[in-house]
Order: C-alpha cells, then sequence, then structure tokens
C-alpha cells in the first residue's frame, strides 16, 4: 500500500483505490469494469509530476507521496462530509505521519486532487487551473462544508408542472428509444436490463418462458420513477429527452410508418388515411362512371338521329 504515488498502482493497491471510490459495502468493485477509472486515476496522478511549475509538483508531493495517502484523504472527506475545509485541514493536520507541519496550501491541493478522484469534479486552486484550460473548474473555500459545496455543483430542478404534465409514460425505456441488437449469451451483454424493461408484455411473456431465470440479470427488483417530479436533479434534462422521444412530429413518411409512440393516435391517423384515400378513390370513380354515363347517353343520342 506504500507505493509511491507516481509509480502505476499494483493490483492489490488499485484494488484497495476501487475500494474506498466505489465500495458501498453491499459488493466487491468490479476492477475489469472499472478499468477507465484507473486510468483516470493515473492520468490525475501523472499530472503532480508535470514539470511546467516545479514548486506546484513538489507542493503536491510534500503532503502525497504514496497512493495510500490518497486512500486516507479520501477515508476524511467522506466521513466529513458536513465539515468545511478549514476544518479538513485540522483532521489531516492531526495524522503526524503524513501531514502534520504542512502548510495549509500544500494540504489544499491535496484536498483538491482528493476530490477529483472522488467526485470527478474539477476542483482547483488558481495555481493548477492551467493544466485544464477548455475546461471550467471550481474551487471549494474555507467557509462552506463539503456537502453544501457538492450540493451547489448539482442544482435542484426547477419545474413547477401540472400533475398531468409530469407524467412519463411507461414506454418510456432506452429500448425503445434505441434499437439493442441481439445476443447469443445475455451475461455478457451489459444493457440486458434495458432490452427487458418492467411492466412490458413481451418482458413477462419472455420471463415465463424461462422460468423468471432472466430475474437474476436485472434490477426487477424496484419500483419505476415514472414522474418527472421524482428527478431531483435532472428533471429539466430529462424533460427534453422526453420531449424530443414523445411530443416531436415525424420529420418524414418512413418514420411516420414507424413511429409507435402513441399507438392509438397511430391507428387514428391511419386508419383516418385509409378513409380519405378510398374517399378520392371513390370520387374518382364517381368522376369516371358520370363521365362515361354522360358520353354513353351522348352516343346513344347520336345513334338515334
Amino acid at each position: 500500500m506504500g507505493s509511491l504515488l507516481l509509480t502505476s498502482p499494483a493490483e492489490d493497491v488499485q484494488l484497495a483505490i476501487l475500494g474506498v471510490f466505489f465500495d458501498n459495502g453491499n459488493h466487491v468493485p468490479d476492477q475489469e469494469s472499472l478499468k477507465p477509472f484507473l486510468e483516470y486515476y493515473k492520468k490525475e496522478t501523472a499530472e503532480l509530476d508535470f514539470g511546467v511549475q516545479p514548486r506546484i509538483s513538489e507542493n503536491h508531493m510534500t503532503v502525497l507521496r504514496t497512493h495510500d495517502d490518497i486512500i486516507h484523504t479520501v477515508n476524511i472527506l467522506k466521513g466529513n462530509q458536513d465539515s468545511t475545509r478549514l476544518e479538513i485541514r485540522k483532521l489531516l493536520n492531526r495524522d503526524a505521519c503524513r501531514f502534520a507541519s504542512t502548510p495549509d496550501h500544500e494540504i489544499n491541493l491535496a484536498i483538491d486532487l482528493s476530490l477529483r478522484l472522488w467526485l470527478m469534479l474539477n476542483v482547483r486552486c488558481p495555481e493548477t487551473r492551467f493544466l485544464t484550460p477548455s475546461a471550467q473548474s471550481i474551487q471549494w473555500d474555507d467557509t462552506t462544508t463539503l456537502r453544501q459545496f457538492i450540493v451547489a455543483q448539482f442544482p435542484r430542478r426547477s419545474l413547477n408542472l401540472e400533475p398531468k404534465q409530469s407524467r412519463l409514460s411507461h414506454m418510456f425505456t432506452v429500448s425503445f428509444m434505441f434499437t439493442i441488437p441481439a445476443c447469443f449469451t445475455l451475461r455478457d451483454n451489459f444493457h440486458t436490463e434495458y432490452a427487458l424493461p418492467r411492466l412490458d408484455e413481451d418482458t413477462d411473456k419472455l420471463l415465463k418462458q424461462y422460468g423468471q431465470e432472466f430475474h437474476h440479470l436485472a434490477p426487477f427488483d424496484g419500483s419505476r420513477m415514472l414522474n418527472l417530479n421524482e428527478f431531483e436533479f435532472w428533471g429539466e434534462r430529462l424533460l427534453e429527452v422526453y420531449e424530443e422521444v414523445f411530443l416531436s412530429p415525424p420529420v418524414s413518411l418512413r418514420q411516420l410508418w414507424s413511429d409507435r409512440r402513441s399507438p392509438q393516435q397511430w391507428s387514428v391517423f391511419w386508419t383516418a388515411q385509409i378513409i380519405l384515400t378510398l374517399t378520392i378513390v371513390s370520387c374518382m370513380a364517381t368522376f369516371v362512371q358520370t363521365w362515361a354515363s354522360v358520353r354513353a347517353l351522348r352516343l346513344a343520342e347520336e345513334s338515334t338521329l
């Protein structure tokens, strides 16, 4: 666990890193599926040796020497979310082996790095903002608690919808919006749970056919959220997706024919189109029949003269 921070972490260290960031007490993190995070972790820690401003690099390294130092800092942050940055610094200063007698700005750099790794928020002090010039950076001050700081980065919904407007259709599922290709081994398909939506007739038939064994492959025990008011943070964005999927008009005849967002409206529309087409054909047939009758009458009159 004491491997240096600028060296690639060994497998046991990687498991410890994933554990502190992703272990919720119910399962062991899957190392294979979390490889992108490990790459992100290595990228962030590699920036400590960027060499552009050696003083900043040295400040980081003064506080964070090993991967265990980061794990310790993240554990302090996770366990004291109602504390300010000033209080977090005092807690870290109590560790005589790591952060004793360390200047405040150096501990702040270590806290920023730990927050970037834990929350994936671009928390940076003015000294390190140049490392991500194209991304907006944020800074935690000494008067705001960690919980308040995090909540401020994710503003809650400001929707004021009527009950009827806030309801989501039961067909608002990933499998309805995207065509998910079939696979021979369902356990190898990460999107299996999306291909088997709850409260769906086809899903029920499939589960009955296979003795409901697919319950082990998808989260069918949870309840579905079919009201926009239940989405505290992403209500506005979800409303945009919902309006685009269910309320936007078809852009072509092919899309109009395949549109199944509202089966009742689809059947009414195409029934009306069939009736309109038959009416037009009937009118044309009546016109032709009338024209033929008039012509036959004239021919009959001419033949009698």
